[in-house]
């Protein structure tokens, strides 16, 4: 073991208040001369991810937020749902979404004539 550090996570609402989970994470030491780290933290599965300042639970809830409402309305939900972001974090999360998939092509057709005139004298 290397040392110690204390991460601080946004959780989701608990009565109507912001719940911020404060844990301590180990840092270990690589003594691998092949290995190209030679520190790393631990990882909670399900609660951390690298660099993560929002548990995926909290993430999951602003997504949906921001994909509903967008930037400045989202930030105001999100300010009553007792997880405020910014409304530039909302559209970010929104940006970092993957793209939903495309099918290659179209299985139905259908035309709409109704508005063309014909003339067939």
């Amino acid at each position: 073991m290397h040392s110690r550090y204390e991460r601080r996570l946004l959780d989701t609402a608990a009565g109507g208040c912001e719940v911020v989970i404060c844990l301590v994470v180990r840092r270990f030491r690589c003594l691998s001369p092949e290995c190209a780290k030679s520190t790393f933290a631990e990882q909670v599965g399900g609660l951390t991810s690298r660099h993560a300042r929002r548990t995926p639970a909290v993430t999951a809830v602003l997504e949906a937020v921001a994909l509903a409402l967008g930037g400045r309305a989202g930030a105001r939900l999100s300010c009553r749902l007792a997880a405020g972001v910014s409304r530039m974090t909302l559209i970010r999360l929104v940006r970092a979404m993957p793209d939903p998939a495309v099918s290659a092509s179209p299985r139905v057709l259908g035309v709409d004539l109704s508005g063309v005139r014909t003339n067939f004298c």
